[in-house]
């Protein structure tokens, strides 16, 4: 029995202390969902957005509609047409308006009879809630095209090898041999590695532009009307952004459960059932798969308590269990 209460809070914390680690600094399981292996592998890495870049790189394509060639594969005005309709999205959501928000209005009449005193020619005037959303939207577009603009030759050898890759994947004979496969394997892990400084950047972009035009609206506004998220474009009803905010949570909840044995049964399948998916993205028998013995471990220690119901031991699962026994009907004495 200790030895089964033990187990329970250990692996209990292990989830807890993982969870809110994942809340604290947050979380992003790209890498993880990207770097799949074996037969499931398509089905990870249909969940991440914008999986090779091409939408937050802006690829423009090959060619124009009449056939020519593109003097740049690189176009910004997608993105800059999209960030616009998200501002003018924030601005309804929320409702800004031309005119200054009641405090900052009062603060401005405040700095003017001031400066009616003393004399100031570099005071900067108050913008209302729609033109400080303009000026952040401007501001990041701004941004954006000078990231392009010095990486544009580099970011258009990495559209190259893209198609270099392409070709190489609807080759049979790479799939078939090992040394061809090997080096299939290494072209691609190279493709991710220079296009990741890329996409982090332009991912501080997109979250960066989400945040501060969401910060424009007053704390009323916020209680009243909520967030309002970015619109990824083709990002999957139960993408990587949905994922990122369930997880965190699942595992601090997970966690607090088994250390105070409540549901001990339901939330052990449910962390054994997360952690199989973890094993399978990593499918032991595919090549150049990633060692999950210690998650298959867990996942296994996950089950143990759920077949003995670890709860009863010193957990609230015992009180639950004993009202339930107290409800039950008493069988009558044979008359």
């Amino acid at each position: 029995m200790i030895a089964l209460v033990a187990l329970r809070v250990g692996i209990g914390w292990q989830f807890f202390s993982e969870g809110a680690d994942k809340l604290n600094d947050g979380f992003d399981a790209t890498g993880f969902l990207s770097a799949a292996k074996g037969p499931f592998a398509p089905f990870y890495t249909s969940m991440v957005w914008d999986k090779d870049g091409l939408i937050r790189l802006n690829y423009a394509g090959e060619e124009t509609a009449d056939g020519k060639p593109l003097d740049s594969r690189v176009d910004t005005q997608p993105t800059e047409r999209h960030w616009d309709l998200y501002r003018q999205r924030v601005v309804n959501h929320y409702g800004f308006t031309d005119k200054l928000p009641q405090a900052k209005a009062e603060k401005a009449k405040g700095d003017k009879a001031e400066a009616s005193k003393v004399k100031t020619t570099d005071a900067e005037p108050e913008l209302s809630q729609k033109d400080q959303a303009q000026e952040v939207f401007e501001n990041y577009v701004e941004r954006m095209n000078y990231f392009f603009a010095v990486n544009a030759d580099d970011i258009d050898q990495y559209f190259s090898g893209l198609g270099r890759r392409h070709a190489l994947r609807e080759d049979p004979v790479r799939h078939e041999v090992a040394s061809l496969k090997g080096q299939r394997m290494t072209i691609e892990s190279d493709l991710k590695k220079a296009a990741g400084p890329w996409l982090r950047e332009v991912d501080t972009l997109w979250n960066g532009l989400e945040r501060d035009l969401n910060d424009i609206a007053t704390e009323d506004q916020k209680q009243r009307f909520g967030f309002l998220p970015i619109q990824r474009p083709g990002e999957a009803s139960v993408g990587i952004s949905t994922i990122n905010r369930i997880i965190p949570w699942f595992d601090t909840i997970i966690g607090g459960l088994l250390i105070v044995g409540l549901f001990t049964r339901a939330a052990a399948i449910a962390g054994a059932a997360f952690l199989l998916s973890v094993v399978l993205s990593q499918f032991p028998l595919a090549y150049d798969a990633s060692s999950t013995i210690y998650q298959f471990n867990l996942m296994l220690a996950l089950l143990v308590l759920a077949a003995t119901g670890a709860g009863r031991y010193l957990g609230l699962d015992f009180l639950l269990h004993s009202l339930w026994v107290k409800r039950q009907p008493r069988p009558q004495p044979a008359t």
